[in-house]
């Protein structure tokens, strides 16, 4: 992770505040939202020197967080209103031991969490505050009742940061409806160059690095995170040449490209092993890969250790080595452009699941 600390400190000050209040963070795709909130999460889990190391002075005063985080994704089961509100409410039990029920329905739920939120704030000292994080708003925009969900005011000492990319849905479905009172915005914007040449010297010598081929970069990248890690990758393996001006991909799709070309030279499988990924849309178990691909176990392992690099990992599932695509751009990307190899997968996902015993 690098840089954002002025956007970080951002939301650490408005995290710190007595009052509390909803915060909203915009950002376009790939634009690093939710490592953004990841590495802000942690900072609020660091000691006050900690923090200062970092420049990260926005949370003075405070001597402890406490975070409830949900991550909405399109794929998998995590855009689905009840469970992300079993999931708050569970999390935020943790402190509050309030002993309220979930609730048995979804209006239920949402009003149980509601008034968890106000327990929970009387349980705070004059040095804690609790932040609830959810990011991908956007995403869950399908589920009908997912935005309607969520609460819209926090009570003292108590901050709702919410993310999602700026669209009018969101907008007028959660934003304009917060608390006028006590809301904030900001939107993450590209990397700076400071930032893009700090990034690029942990994957290249940085005094064979030119000032022209930095400058391309930062062109071609738009300073977009996404880019910049798919790049360092590729230049770390070896798919791209340090100061190759014209061998620098011109957008995300052809990093993606490039890596599928990557894979495919190491493995047969490995395209149609994250096709399949991409079509089930949930983690999938090594095992059900190996089974459905009809190969072996040791054979899945050495596909999955080829495209470890775009596979993210369950952190539900500790005993189990269960995957998904690392981002969602790379899913679309594959529907639209393997669209025949991701239906291929589709139809065997069906037969399989119809034959589960």
């Amino acid at each position: 992770f690098k840089g954002r600390v002025e956007e970080i400190d951002g939301i650490l000050r408005f995290v710190a505040r007595p009052q509390g209040g909803p915060m909203m963070v915009w950002g376009g795709p790939g634009i690093g939202k939710s490592a953004l909130l990841a590495r802000t999460i942690q900072a609020l889990a660091w000691n006050p020197e900690e923090r200062a190391n970092e420049n990260l002075g926005g949370a003075e005063g405070v001597e402890r967080f406490v975070v409830v985080r949900y991550f909405i994704r399109r794929s998998g089961q995590t855009n689905d209103a009840d469970r992300m509100l079993d999931h708050l409410n569970e999390e935020l039990e943790k402190f509050a031991k309030s002993k309220i029920a979930s609730g048995a329905n979804l209006k239920e739920k949402a009003e149980n969490f509601r008034e968890s939120l106000r327990r929970a704030s009387e349980k705070l000292g004059d040095a804690e505050r609790l932040v609830v994080f959810v990011d991908g708003l956007d995403e869950g925009t399908d589920e009908t009742s997912m935005l309607e969900s969520l609460p819209l005011e926090a009570p003292d000492k108590v901050s709702l940061v919410y993310s999602s990319r700026e669209i009018p849905e969101v907008r007028a479905r959660i934003w304009t409806k917060l608390d006028r009172e006590r809301r904030s915005e900001f939107t993450v914007l590209r990397l700076g160059k400071g930032e893009v040449r700090a990034l690029l010297y942990d994957f290249v010598n940085k005094y064979r690095m030119t000032e022209a081929y930095l400058e391309q970069v930062i062109i071609k990248s738009q300073g977009n995170p996404l880019y910049l890690k798919l790049l360092c990758q590729g230049l770390e393996q070896g798919a791209y040449r340090l100061n190759d001006l014209k061998g620098l991909p011109k957008e995300v799709a052809d990093l993606y490209r490039d890596m599928l070309a990557r894979y495919g030279a190491s493995h047969p499988l490995a395209l149609g092993y994250l096709c399949l990924l991409a079509t089930a849309k949930d983690f999938l178990p090594q095992g059900v890969a190996a089974d459905m691909m009809d190969v072996s176990q040791q054979e899945i392992e050495g596909v999955v250790g080829i495209c470890r690099e775009c596979l993210y990992d369950s952190p539900e599932t500790e005993d189990v080595e269960d995957y998904q695509l690392f981002h969602e751009s790379m899913r679309e990307y594959l529907l639209d452009r393997k669209r025949a190899e991701c239906e291929k997968w589709k139809r065997r996902l069906a037969d399989w699941c119809e034959d589960w015993s």
